[in-house]
Order: C-alpha cells, then structure tokens, then sequence
C-alpha cells in the first residue's frame, strides 16, 4: 500500500501565523485578512444553524426531554425574533415532580448579550515562528 503525506505551504509574512479557535474550531492561516474572513463565515454558519421555521413545542416531562434533547439548541430564531431555551422543575402537588423544557421569547437586550458572548468564543491570535 503506498505511503501519502500531505503538507500544507503557506507564505508565512514576518515569520507570523494567526490561528482562530472557538466553538469547537481550529485554523492557522498566514495573514490576519484570511482569519478574519473566516471567523465571519464560521459566525454565519452558527447563525443560520439556530434559525427554524417555527418555535419546537414544549417538552413537557422527563421522557419527551430525554427523547427530544438534542433537537433543542440554547437559543433559537424564527422570523426576527429570539428565543432561549428555558429549563423548569417543580416537585409535589398531586402530579408529583414535573420537568418541562420551552422556548420563551428573548428581549432585544438579552439577545444583543447572547450574539457578544458567542461572537467573543472566536479568537484570531497571532503567533511569531521562531526557527
């Protein structure tokens, strides 16, 4: 069987490299232009996976929660608006313990908050090549 190896050549500018991390990425590029346009594109792709077509109905005990749990991201967008994912529970009563999961609608503020914190995951360090 035949032997491959790959090697990736990149014209490194003042012996400087920028790596991008954040939500689960890793990238090295050789300008600061090249990082930046891809931290914007991994941006959108996050953006557009949180966006449906209509608000996903609440879950309303533990075995619809276990079931559905991997359908139901943080925060969601449908139409202009924002929703977060809110977690409940409420033990006693004659029902006995209740466990629900629903989407409740963010305020602009909240949102503006949420979009800073994910944005602010992706990092663009530069690091000098020292040979």
């Amino acid at each position: 069987m035949a032997s491959y190896k790959y090697q990736l050549f990149m014209e490194i500018k003042n012996n400087t490299v920028w790596i991008l991390t954040g939500n689960d990425s890793f990238a090295v590029f050789s300008s600061k232009e090249y990082a930046e346009e891809h931290r914007l594109s991994l941006i959108e792709l996050w953006h557009q996976s949180i966006i449906k077509d209509s608000i996903p109905p609440s879950l309303n005990n533990r075995k619809e929660i276990e079931k559905h749990a991997d359908e139901y991201v943080e925060v969601i967008q449908v139409k202009d608006d924002h929703y977060d994912l809110t977690k409940g529970w409420a033990s006693g009563g004659p029902e006995g313990n209740k466990e629900w999961w629903r989407y409740e609608l963010m305020s602009n503020e909240e949102w503006k908050r949420y979009y800073r914190k994910i944005v602010s995951q992706f990092v663009i360090e530069d690091r000098l090549i020292i040979k």
